[in-house]
């Protein structure tokens, strides 16, 4: 709670701040087209490869208060609070044994970072997927692997799917460094 607590302080004068960027071309108008009727498909802005979590995180909480700029900054912000809590968490199971706490320097280190500072106030996919995917990534080296494998099915939900890449079968997901895909059972892979 600490955390989040400093991380809404550090934004209040900035709660305010008109939408930015992709927030007011894409995922603003996307949420709203979801709150106020209902459309999971935007119509009052081009649709486009974005999946609805956020989409449907800021109707189901407009439902509650009511759609206002404020009210979505904080919404960010609570996420971003979450993200640095799942950091530490992460860190500390990391450092197991370790002197001292390092796990608090990392989250330090994140919150001061001008980049997790900025999208922290921005309504767009980056926080909510780099949350599901740290708590993902905590559960499972914590060896609570449903729970790792639940995370990441609703981190789907946030993630853009990745380019496809052009093979000699046809369109497949990008290959990591290896060169075969990990996303490609393995009685169909290339030889």
């Amino acid at each position: 709670m600490a955390f989040t607590g400093i991380i809404l302080l550090i934004h209040l004068p900035y709660l305010n701040l008109p939408l930015f960027w992709d927030e007011m071309g894409q995922f603003l108008p996307a949420a709203l087209d979801l709150w106020r009727h209902g459309l999971w498909v935007p119509q009052s802005t081009r649709p486009n490869v974005h999946p609805p979590g956020l989409a449907a995180v800021l109707a189901a909480v407009w439902s509650l208060t009511g759609y206002s700029i404020v009210v979505t900054r904080v919404v960010m912000l609570l996420i971003a609070g979450g993200t640095a809590v799942a950091t530490f968490l992460l860190a500390r199971r990391l450092c197991h044994g370790l002197p001292g706490d390092p796990a608090f320097s990392a989250v330090i280190l994140l919150i001061v970072s001008p980049l997790f500072y900025t999208q922290a106030l921005l309504a767009q996919l980056d926080l909510p997927a780099t949350l599901l995917t740290v708590w993902t990534l905590y559960e499972f080296l914590s060896e609570r692997v449903r729970r790792a494998a639940l995370l990441g099915d609703t981190g789907c939900g946030f993630h853009s799917p990745p380019a496809p890449t052009c093979t000699r079968r046809g369109w497949r997901p990008c290959s990591p460094p290896s060169g075969r895909s990990q996303a490609i059972p393995s009685s169909s892979r290339e030889s």
